[in-house]
């Protein structure tokens, strides 16, 4: 017996290193945890399509209000918009792909600007529809602008070089996210900008079958990706 007393002696300092080992563990986890904590970032906000909780979605106003936030610049850091083509060429900043007109549907791509308004005048409050150009103007460079390339039957290319004097007339300082769920259009669109204006690029994706439509090689090229999430 007198053998195994050096035994039991070791398993018990062993034991109690354990002890301490274990408590200066959780003591450090919790010392990490709270300066995690204390260290975690500051949850960042973008306005979809502007400040669209008081104003018409889209619209200047919308906008206006969002670059004259109190928190603009500080957890409100972008704009998010939506742009489509109408019948006359303009490039209009506008989410819906139809409006109805005295009971009857129609493509906005079917539509003129004017036409556009007016099918829009009671909804918006007698709001008109903006051009990017406007929206450009109101934002002028203080918040990130994130402009969504909507799909339609309108003529794409038309489109790209509409959007390609916008920016030109911008000049974006890395300040305009170009992104798109149409792989198609932001194929047109990093062939044309990338280069040539300060812009970024990001696929918009609906769901995980949203992926192969756009591919490995298009999707390396993208400075973000925007997953959509429901629940």
């Amino acid at each position: 017996m007198a053998r195994m007393r050096p035994l039991n002696i070791f398993f018990k300092v062993s034991a109690l290193l354990l002890i301490f080992s274990l408590a200066a563990c959780r003591e450090t986890a919790v010392e990490e945890t709270q300066r995690g904590m204390e260290m975690k970032p500051e949850m960042k906000y973008i306005a979809h399509r502007g400040y669209s909780a008081k104003y018409p979605e889209n619209t200047l106003p919308a906008f206006k209000a969002a670059v004259e936030s109190p928190e603009a610049g500080r957890r409100l850091i972008g704009i998010e918009n939506d742009i489509r083509l109408t019948s006359d060429g303009a490039l209009v900043v506008f989410h819906d792909g139809g409006v109805k007109i005295n009971g009857k549907d129609f493509l906005v791509d079917e539509l003129s600007h004017k036409q556009l308004n007016a099918a829009v005048s009671q909804r918006f409050h007698g709001t008109p529809v903006p051009t990017l150009d406007e929206c450009f103007d109101v934002v002028n460079h203080k918040l990130v602008l994130l402009v969504e390339i909507k799909d339609g039957e309108y003529d794409k290319k038309l489109l790209i070089d509409k959007l390609d004097a916008s920016l030109a007339r911008y000049q974006p300082r890395n300040d305009v996210i170009i992104h798109s769920f149409n792989p198609k259009l932001m194929k047109m669109s990093l062939a044309r900008f990338k280069g040539k204006f300060k812009v970024k690029f990001g696929a918009l994706l609906g769901d995980a079958n949203s992926i192969e439509p756009f591919g490995r090689e298009l999707l390396a090229q993208m400075d973000y990706i925007h997953p959509s999430f429901s629940g």
